[in-house]
């Protein structure tokens, strides 16, 4: 197996003269005390030290001088790891001469797709490789360590050029600010250069909306929003959603934590499901339980798709709004023509089904369980402008104002 490892080392003057090597100061905050050398058990300030980073190529033990600064000296030690990494997974490493071993960009992203891959969601990887095939679009840096602070603030303009919505501009940049921090290049922007958006609460459904929505729908359609609906699962849960856990006996289901799975927390929750759908998939069970999802794609495999069933049957329905327009790579398109409506979207029936159970009675702490939220304070924040519509304050307004009603 290819060394992947590197270490750091401080190159000091002995008092007799002679220099050796020994290991860096680490202060309790895990930082490295500068210039400072800690040999025979004692700790001492050298200001001639240099930092040597170590590694081994060809068997053989290589020292690269990196300077004085602690910082500079930490950076080139994550760097000279990346490009050992690279090396081992068989990808790109230029450079001639002094460029000899440093990571370009498109290796350090192959590495960091792959961990994705290996580690999280399909969509995840999806999600982040098209961030990044952005963002090389962007930049024309070819080696890693040359990414500053300008890169990702031409990054944020070029995806504001291509009118991208604010959200999704403060997305695609955290995502390649996460890349970089796993290659060892922090807190290159500073807060107040990062993208902005004005964060919006999730709307819930209408009954009339939905109406429509279930009318319009197929068989298979009308089943998986009316589950969407009456469990508030995530994306991710029912994507992986499994014959066995639905409980028909119990009448619930069970979302199972498991690796990549969007179950955020890491517990499972059983969340029981009402007659009309526990009936209704015991029924497609029957007829199409072939696949061990429950909601499979057409190969029988996992449906990664549901948003643009969801789109396609609210476009079919009649129902988009006819204001909005799908931006990105591909041409502009209106709803008023595509099934591309933003008014449309999954979430809105996690949302639908919180504040259903709300106005039905359901006691906070009881929505939080179902939900999957680890804080309380993430369900009150979730609802807060659910009780603003409820009968009670609706009630307590008009009296409040009955004096000034008109007679």
């Amino acid at each position: 197996m290819a060394n992947r490892t590197a270490t750091l080392y401080i190159h000091y003057k002995k008092t007799d003269g002679t220099w050796a090597y020994a290991k860096p100061v680490v202060k309790a905050n895990g930082r490295i005390k500068p210039l400072s050398v800690l040999a025979d058990g004692k700790e001492k300030h050298h200001p001639e030290v240099r930092y040597k980073v170590s590694w081994y190529e060809s068997g053989r033990k290589r020292f690269e001088d990196v300077g004085q600064d602690a910082d500079v000296a930490v950076a080139a030690l994550n760097r000279r790891e990346k490009a050992l990494e690279a090396i081992a997974a068989g990808l790109e490493v230029k450079g001639e001469g002094k460029d000899k071993g440093r990571v370009t960009v498109s290796a350090a992203i192959s590495v960091y797709l792959a961990d994705t891959k290996d580690g999280k969601a399909p969509k995840t990887y999806t999600s982040r490789k098209r961030t990044l095939d952005l963002f090389q679009q962007s930049c024309a840096k070819i080696f890693l360590d040359q990414i500053e602070t300008r890169d990702m603030l031409d990054f944020r303009s070029f995806l504001k050029r291509k009118e991208y919505a604010d959200r999704t501009v403060f997305n695609h940049f955290e995502a390649v600010n996460s890349f970089l921090r796993a290659h060892g290049i922090k807190d290159i922007v500073p807060k107040h250069e990062w993208p902005n958006f004005d964060e919006k609460p999730v709307k819930k459904y209408q009954p009339e909306e939905l109406a429509k929505l279930f009318k319009a729908a197929n068989e298979r359609e009308w089943l998986l929003f009316q589950f969407f609906l009456g469990s508030g699962a995530r994306e991710g849960e029912v994507a992986r959603l499994k014959w066995p856990d639905i409980d028909f006996k119990d009448k619930k289901v069970l979302f199972v934590s498991q690796q990549g799975a969007s179950t955020k927390n890491r517990k499972s929750r059983p969340v029981p499901l009402p007659d009309h759908l526990i009936t209704a998939l015991k029924k497609y069970q029957n007829s199409n339980g072939d696949s061990q999802y429950v909601f499979p794609n057409g190969q029988g495999g996992m449906e990664g798709h549901f948003l643009r069933i969801l789109k396609n049957l609210a476009h079919r329905a009649e129902l988009n709004c006819g204001h909005c327009k799908n931006v990105g790579e591909k041409k502009k398109q209106n709803c008023k023509e595509h099934a591309v409506c933003g008014e449309w979207e999954l979430h809105r029936f996690r949302k639908t089904f919180a504040s259903t159970h709300l106005h039905n009675g359901a006691n906070i702490r009881q929505i939080q369980k179902w939900l999957g939220h680890h804080s309380l304070d993430v369900t009150l924040a979730y609802l807060a402008d659910e009780d603003d519509t409820s009968e009670p304050v609706r009630e307590q307004v008009n009296s409040a104002f009955s004096l000034f009603a008109q007679p």
